[in-house]
């Protein structure tokens, strides 16, 4: 749910679709695009980068009721655009192995602090 003049963050993970409870003056943010949603819609957006990130808006005034549902994989990665943030997670829920959520820029290189050194036996 969603209270009115709220939204979810925006990404450009894979979903599988989303039914739409309700949805009077709510809408769907796909890249740099607006699509109004209505009641009974159901979404679903492919994964990939800024151009097809995506986010839902609650612009009404009342709470918007949706279902999203997961691909509950072991390994999956998020990124929101609009924050520059990337999230990765693997393990089921309850058994998380790695959660990690860090700025798109830290970006380092493959070597960045590995020794060329052999490791000691």
């Amino acid at each position: 749910m969603l209270s009115p003049a709220s939204s979810f963050p925006t990404t450009s993970a894979v979903k599988k679709p989303c039914p739409v409870g309700n949805a009077p003056g709510s809408c769907l943010r796909f890249g740099d695009e607006r699509y109004p949603i209505r009641k009974h819609d159901v979404i679903a957006c492919p994964p990939g980068g800024p151009e097809v990130a995506h986010q839902i808006l609650d612009t009404g005034t009342t709470t918007l009721r949706y279902l999203a549902l997961s691909t509950i994989v072991d390994v999956q990665a998020c990124e929101d655009p609009d924050s520059q943030k990337v999230l990765v997670v693997t393990g089921n829920r309850g058994d998380r192995r790695l959660r990690k959520r860090f700025r798109a820029e830290n970006t380092v290189d493959d070597y960045d602090r590995e020794s060329s050194e052999e490791p000691p036996r």
